[in-house]
């Protein structure tokens, strides 16, 4: 694994350990009906997403920040169900991705 990937994974960790409790922050701002909490919580979400080249997840991040900036949450339970759907298969990809490095000989 050269340097470049090293920093990546890093990275990718970094945004992992905070973007999971970061779903269900989403979660509680949304069941509160707490359009200004969830619109930060969103554009973090986005932000990470987007330099971590998830663009999925920023996508849907990105929608729900929408959401919330004009205080209409009646699609935010859908939106969060596919905000948890695509970290779930970001999740998968890069399980499947750091598996197959730990198969390459060194």
């Amino acid at each position: 694994m050269g340097a470049d990937e090293a920093v990546f994974d890093e990275f990718m960790q970094l945004f992992l350990e905070d973007a999971i409790p970061r779903v269900e922050k989403i979660a509680e701002a949304i069941q509160q009906g707490s359009a200004e909490t969830l619109e930060h919580l969103a554009h973090s979400m986005k932000g990470g997403a987007a330099s971590m080249g998830a663009n999925r997840v920023r996508d849907v991040s990105g929608y729900l920040e929408t959401m919330a900036h004009n205080h209409d949450l009646s699609k935010a339970p859908a939106a969060l169900e596919e905000l948890r759907h695509e970290m779930q298969s970001l999740l998968e990809q890069i399980d499947k991705e750091w598996a197959s490095v730990a198969l390459m000989p060194h």
